[in-house]
């Protein structure tokens, strides 16, 4: 599935196909709105100014991602001037300490303006599969370039909006947006005002004894003549690289990833994606129950056929019967294999709704002659508690009679913990 982004600014949209090149710098391949965007094909991915969405940087005494969100679903509310329901949050780890402490990154944009973003796309006919912010890509795609452990201050400028990032040792370190003049919009930003942030940006790093060993300016039209503007303001070399983009990292593996797409909008795709599933899964099945009942029918054919002729040759020895009975057959063996197929149908149905998120199975033994209506499922989970859950759900179930855990095995796997389990029941 290819990699999509677009970007939405006030009577325009930008949106293109994204991937990365063998040098690291990304390759955009231009694209109509909504008339090339293939839902089925692609991830597509929006991105948001950097003026748009808040940051702060944060200390946390844990190297464990999940900790840390837990963590900051409580200290949120505390750091940004708005409600918890008012806004969409999410975090990336900045780098770690030797004290065991994380730098983390903490996002948040407000739900309001959002939902008009969506609202948009929707009007276009597309829901998208991510938010990031331009910052997050336009560092993804920074670090792949730029890969050594010296300082850089990156200013990028696309559509009258300016944002800036400091990079060193391949961290994030500082990232805001430049604003004009007081009660001027961001999009008139003058080369002056750009100028002017840059260099409190660069005085404050020279405070704070950072390096700063390149200047770096990128973005669109507006990029050569900044660049030229900053040099001469500044008074020190400026490095022009149009290849850097807001939609260039989105391709990158790997880097810093975050989501800012509502939890319901997530919801939505996800029960789509899971009926789609479902469909796919059924069509397959049924296929290959069509496809087994045409070969027995043709064998039955052949085989009604060969008896015809035979019965022909000795003189037709009751023939009347003889067909009744032929007749009967077929249909007794069509009504077998159509019945099976659909009870198979049915728990396979049944075992994919039960199934909590993070179930894995890895064996699946269902017996039809012997010991008819019995199942034997194993494989692995994150934890007890989803084996425990998966076997109440199939109790549950009208289809399942009874349904026991044999036994759970924790172990650990390439530093995480899982949990080996078989579940044994009657349907």
């Amino acid at each position: 599935m290819r990699q999509s982004g677009i970007c939405l600014y006030a009577d325009a949209v930008s949106y293109a196909h994204v991937k990365t090149g063998q040098d690291g710098r990304a390759v955009l391949e231009a694209k109509s709105f909504p008339k090339d965007y293939k839902p089925s094909a692609e991830k597509l991915t929006l991105v948001i100014p950097r003026n748009e969405v808040h940051l702060r940087y944060l200390d946390f005494p844990s190297v464990n991602e999940t900790e840390i969100r837990k963590m900051l679903a409580f200290e949120a509310a505390d750091i940004f001037p708005f409600k918890p329901e008012e806004m969409i949050v999410d975090c990336a780890l900045a780098g770690e300490s030797a004290n065991g402490y994380s730098r983390v990154m903490l996002w948040a944009v407000l739900k309001d303006a959002v939902a008009q973003k969506l609202s948009r796309l929707k009007e276009l006919g597309a829901v998208p599969d991510a938010i990031t912010v331009s910052a997050v890509s336009l560092f993804n795609q920074a670090v792949r370039v730029y890969h050594d452990d010296k300082g850089y201050l990156l200013v990028y400028v696309d559509a009258g909006a300016a944002e800036i990032l400091y990079i060193k040792n391949k961290r994030l370190e500082l990232s805001r947006a430049i604003l004009a003049a007081a009660g001027t919009p961001a999009q008139e930003s003058t080369q002056e005002e750009i100028a002017r942030v840059v260099g409190q940006t660069i005085a404050v790093l020279a405070d704070q004894e950072q390096p700063l060993d390149e200047l770096i300016v990128g973005g669109a039209s507006e990029a050569a003549g900044l660049a030229g503007a900053l040099e001469e303001k500044l008074r020190r070399p400026v490095r022009l690289d149009t290849s850097l983009t807001s939609l260039g990292g989105l391709a990158v593996p790997g880097g810093i990833r975050i989501n800012l797409l509502p939890q319901e909008t997530r919801q939505q795709k996800d029960k789509a994606l899971r009926v789609k599933a479902m469909v796919y899964f059924a069509a397959l099945v049924l296929l290959n129950i069509s496809l087994l009942g045409n070969i027995v029918f043709v064998r039955l054919k052949a085989k009604v056929e060969y008896l015809e002729l035979l019965k022909k040759e000795i003189k037709r020895i009751n023939a009347p019967a003889t067909a009744l009975q032929q007749k009967m057959l077929k249909a007794q063996a069509l009504q077998k294999y159509v019945f099976s197929g659909r009870q198979m149908l049915n728990v396979f149905a049944e075992l994919y709704r039960a199934a909590p998120e993070g179930i894995l199975l890895t064996s699946l033994d269902i017996s039809q002659e012997k010991d008819a209506g019995k199942l034997v499922m194993a494989g692995q989970s994150r934890d007890s508690e989803s084996v425990l859950k998966f076997a109440d759900n199939l109790k549950g179930s009208a289809l399942v009679k009874k349904a026991d855990v044999t036994y759970i095995t924790k172990r650990n796997l390439a530093g995480s913990q899982i949990a080996d389990f078989e579940i044994r029941a009657e349907f």
